[in-house]
């Protein structure tokens, strides 16, 4: 199978500028089953990395370490966001692991080369209107609930507990005063968290109509 026949009807694509370019994108489409869509997208990456490689007067298959690492300086300096350039490391190195697996390449330049750190993302969080809208959503279904939803959504509002532990909480967890649940979390280790007053009352109405564990049975 060519890389040319995944292509879809009415798509274009430029034809690899390599002979090596062009092999390694048969394997991706004849042994790997790459998509249309993947096939192009390596091919527009090895187009741009070739460029970078044909003003220097040099091919692509001999570029080697210092040469990717300027291409990944380059690609910073233009603005470019470290997934992308992640990716196009990505794409480099599975095309040199080809050519040092397939003996056309003495060595694999892309070894030593880190991948760029992308930033981390805060989670997205709701706001006091949209937590009221859920807590009141919560009440609204706990006709029928016996104010377990209810609970749950409060005490998840006032500690920020896991999911996991939230549904695995026990009555007995609660101090006596109800200022405070000792939780169980991940291996094993117990902490203290303090209650607000809304949560407070949630579970004291809770406990007056269900008696036992906090046990989240939604069905």
């Amino acid at each position: 199978v060519s890389a040319k026949t995944k292509i879809r009807k009415g798509e274009t694509q430029k034809a690899p500028f390599s002979r090596h370019v062009e092999i390694f994108l048969e394997m991706m489409a004849a042994e790997r089953g790459a998509s249309a869509n993947t096939i192009e997208a390596y091919n527009r990456d090895l187009q741009n990395f070739g460029l970078f490689m044909q003003r220097r007067r040099e091919k692509i298959e001999n570029a080697d370490t210092k040469r990717i690492k300027q291409y990944l300086s380059k690609l910073y300096d233009e603005g470019r966001a470290a997934t992308t350039r992640a990716r196009h490391l990505s794409v480099l190195r599975q095309f040199f692991a080809f050519l040092f697996a397939e003996g056309l390449k003495d060595y694999d330049p892309t070894q030593h080369i880190s991948s760029p750190k992308k930033g981390r993302v805060l989670p997205k969080v709701l706001n006091k209107q949209e937590v009221e809208k859920l807590l009141s959503a919560a009440r609204i279904r706990d006709v029928q609930k016996n104010l377990l939803l209810t609970t749950l959504m409060e005490i998840l509002y006032a500690t920020g507990l896991r999911v996991s532990e939230l549904v695995s909480l026990r009555a007995d967890a609660i101090s006596r005063d109800g200022q405070i649940i000792i939780v169980r979390g991940k291996g094993d280790k117990e902490r203290i968290v303090p209650l607000g007053d809304p949560a407070r009352e949630a579970v004291a109405a809770y406990q007056d109509k269900y008696k036992g564990s906090l046990e989240a049975r939604m069905a």
